[in-house]
């Protein structure tokens, strides 16, 4: 099934027109075509992407992402794709791959400082827009650039999984209080804060996550919004859509570069590089924001899924729960020390009250 037989199956193909419009133009590609023979001077390189290989969601988005580096470059760089790899930057390190595509959260071993680049769980994260700022303009960028220089690796914003982010669930929650005991894929922060409120949490790789919530080994999952969730089958195996807080953050996609790829490159293809992938950036930010309302509506009249929020009570405790979590995470290394003063000022700059409504614009850089 390709992408455009994908969105028909939800029922949305007169509303996926307009972005498979925008999608085949970002790509410039509007029909397949034999790929073409590997010139003397091209440079092959391996992208270990975190997600299954698939017509849609995050794989969908780095073989774009993929693509678009290829015909910047006039197919100076051919990039092979693998599927399903772990530790992002242990790869690159290792010499197994020269790109990743994954979240920073994979790489909270290495450094807790990583998961702000990911995006901070619930009340505690910053909009798609106000975290590509504060990485443009707030000095977040160069404080992510000297921490990954020390795992050997550039990094890059390329995705993001929307900014209603969701807890997909088999079973009803509205109190902190159901919560307990429930057994929950969650991963980073968020993770901490399910511990902290009495659940059990489980670490699983999104490709199981479908299947888990079908069979019951699992009640919820933390995924993306509406978009990324129907993707990779999160949805509607989890038939509840649980908003935890009223302005969600989503999680960040990075384009990670081996540091002795980046260091050898010339600047016209950092350039490059940085271009395509800050443009894979804002359209998956753009298409998770059109899609979220059309596809939550197909899901709840084509396959029953019931959306639901928590109490007002449950929301206020979760945040005091959230930033008791991201105070300890800044506590760990210095580097999460530096990384959270600069993030957090960020923060109080874009946000100063509950009442802040977050950006959702992505600067150009």
């Amino acid at each position: 099934m390709d992408r455009r037989e994908f969105l028909k199956t939800t029922g949305l193909a007169a509303t996926a027109a307009a972005t498979t419009t925008t999608t085949a133009a970002a790509s410039s590609t509007s029909a397949p075509v034999s790929a073409p023979a590997i010139l003397p001077n091209t440079r092959e390189l391996h992208m270990a992407m975190a997600w299954p290989d698939a017509v849609s969601g995050q794989a969908d988005c780095a073989h774009r992402l993929a693509s678009r580096i290829e015909e910047a470059t006039d197919r100076r760089y051919r990039i092979r794709i693998t599927a399903e790899n772990s530790n992002a930057a242990v790869t690159l390190a290792k010499g197994e791959a020269d790109l990743y595509h994954a979240s920073e959260h994979d790489n909270a071993d290495l450094d807790a400082a990583f998961s702000y680049f990911a995006g901070l769980p619930f009340s505690a994260g910053l909009a798609p827009g106000d975290l590509a700022s504060w990485l443009a303009i707030g000095g977040g960028q160069e404080l992510w650039d000297e921490l990954a220089a020390e795992h050997g690796f550039k990094p890059l914003l390329a995705g993001h999984t929307g900014q209603s982010p969701r807890l997909w669930s088999n079973r009803p929650i509205g109190t902190l209080g159901d919560f307990k005991g429930l057994r929950i894929s969650a991963y980073g922060p968020t993770a901490d804060v399910m511990r902290a409120i009495g659940a059990e949490t489980v670490a699983m790789p999104s490709y199981r996550l479908a299947a888990a919530l079908r069979d019951r080994d699992i009640d919820a999952a933390e995924f993306g919004g509406a978009l990324q969730a129907m993707a990779a089958g999160v949805a509607p195996a989890g038939n509840i859509a649980l908003e935890t807080v009223s302005n969600g953050a989503g999680t960040a996609i990075t384009l990670g570069i081996s540091t002795r790829l980046w260091d050898g490159m010339s600047q016209s293809d950092r350039t490059i590089f940085t271009a395509c992938a800050g443009e894979a950036y804002r359209l998956a930010v753009s298409e998770n924001e059109a899609h979220e309302k059309v596809i939550m509506k197909a899901l709840t009249d084509l396959h029953g899924v019931t959306t639901a929020s928590l109490t007002a009570d449950a929301r206020a405790a979760l945040r005091s729960v959230t930033e008791a979590v991201v105070a300890t995470l800044a506590s760990t290394t210095p580097r999460a020390q530096r990384v959270n003063a600069s993030y957090m000022a960020f923060r109080r700059t874009v946000s100063p009250s509950d009442l802040a409504t977050p950006s959702t614009e992505i600067p150009l850089v």
